[in-house]
């Protein structure tokens, strides 16, 4: 019995979790559209596109913030009301196109993220107290394939109810509120299968200290805490090498679509553009679901040889215009994908000292970050030499030193993830 009502606090966790990543999911995609309709067309997009990476940057900080909460079900309840707030107020203004408003809607978006983070670090050490630990990794990879399937069905739904609605984006806006008072309810409505770390979390002494030289002292501290697993540091180069790389591939394949028609499915952008999302999603989906079979037992540095030599094989795909080669190699990146995340978590979750799980985990995604700015400059620098062949010369003599360099470490280094 108590071994159910265990489990059962994991998927109220993870389905109040996921029901706020479907109106995410519609309103991301949503609002980009809204900014080309705006009439600084070029200046709305280009920060519609910034962003969804401010509150990544962000991460270190909301993790230490996550970290010194000591009742996480009272403040994700307050971070989900002023969610709702926010949307609300989104709402009422979308209507009433200008460049303040947009700013303003800008402004709440990013701090409605960075509440998003603070919800998911508040939970963390909820959802390990919730499983097994020989459990974490196929229910992590479990979790990371349902992501996928919303990723892949509500971002086509965001432009159809679009569509459908005649570009009503407060319509968007609402839904996208209600999605976030539906995860509210089933949080509480589940609130008596959770862990009794969702109400009352342990602190450290040091921990609750909340003064700026102590908050930088407790940054600094999480910064060697993370760099003391070699796990951990063999994993942010993976993770800043495999950013890099995706950053160059995005432009380059952007820019490959209006410039080689022989890649193109049936001569058509659009579908070709369809089709190389739908591959990677369908490999995130079905990489994160492998995680429940006897694939599990792959380890992650054996993947990614196999991962960075795709990027050496979509340069082929492409120079000899060979489309059914191109999806194969988006398909196994996001297979990879699948795997990565959820197996990384679960040994994250069985290994690092539970008062800095979120400051941990927000400083490695920060890390990791900033390859793509730096990937999609070099990406872009490539475009504009106008030639499509340069930047996949490029990409995949990079895809190629990285697969060797995975060889390398993999033979030289005992990493145990």
């Amino acid at each position: 019995m108590q071994e159910r009502i265990r489990k059962r606090g994991f998927f109220v966790l993870t389905g109040a979790e996921l029901t706020g990543v479907i109106g995410d999911v519609l309103y991301n995609i949503v609002f980009l559209i809204y900014a080309t309709q705006q009439e600084n067309k070029f200046l709305c997009v280009s920060i519609a596109g910034v962003l969804p990476f401010i509150p990544r940057v962000l991460n270190f900080y909301s993790g230490y913030l996550a970290d010194r909460i000591k009742r996480p079900f009272k403040s994700a309840t307050i971070f989900k009301i002023i969610q709702i707030i926010m949307f609300l107020v989104v709402a009422t203004v979308i209507e009433h196109p200008s460049l303040i408003v947009f700013l303003f809607i800008s402004v709440l978006m990013v701090l409605s993220d960075f509440l998003g983070n603070l919800y998911g670090g508040v939970f963390i050490v909820a959802e390990k107290d919730s499983l097994h630990a020989d459990e974490r990794e196929a229910y992590m990879g479990y979790l990371s394939g349902i992501t996928s399937a919303i990723y892949l069905i509500f971002q086509s739904a965001g432009v159809g109810l679009l569509t459908l609605f005649h570009n009503d984006f407060t319509l968007i806006a609402l839904i996208n509120a209600f999605t976030i008072a539906l995860s509210l309810g089933i949080l509480w409505a589940g609130r008596e299968y959770l862990p009794a770390s969702a109400f009352n979390k342990k602190v450290t002494t040091q921990t609750e200290e909340s003064s700026e030289q102590t908050q930088v002292n407790g940054m600094v501290a999480g910064a060697k805490l993370l760099w003391s697993f070699p796990e951990i540091k063999t994993m942010i180069i993976l993770i800043i090498t495999i950013n890099f790389l995706g950053a160059i591939q995005t432009p380059v394949l952007n820019l490959t679509y209006t410039q080689l028609n022989a890649i193109l499915i049936n001569h058509s952008v659009s579908f070709t553009i369809l089709a190389v999302s739908l591959s990677l999603g369908i490999g995130e989906l079905i990489g994160g679901f492998s995680l429940g079979t006897p694939l599990h037992k792959i380890k992650l540095l054996q993947l990614m040889p196999m991962n960075f030599i795709m990027y050496l094989l979509s340069a082929v795909a492409v120079f000899l215009a060979n489309w059914p080669l191109l999806l194969f190699t988006m398909f196994i990146l996001g297979f990879v994908q699948g795997m990565f995340n959820p197996k990384f978590n679960a040994w994250f979750m069985n290994n690092v000292p539970e008062d800095n799980f979120a400051l941990v985990s927000g400083m490695m995604s920060t890390c990791s970050m900033f390859a793509i700015p730096v990937g999609q400059v070099v990406g872009m620098g490539l475009v504009g030499l106008g030639s499509i062949y340069i930047g996949w010369t490029l990409l995949g003599i990079l895809g190629l030193l990285a697969a060797i360099g995975a060889v390398y470490v993999n033979k030289n280094y005992q990493v145990n993830i």
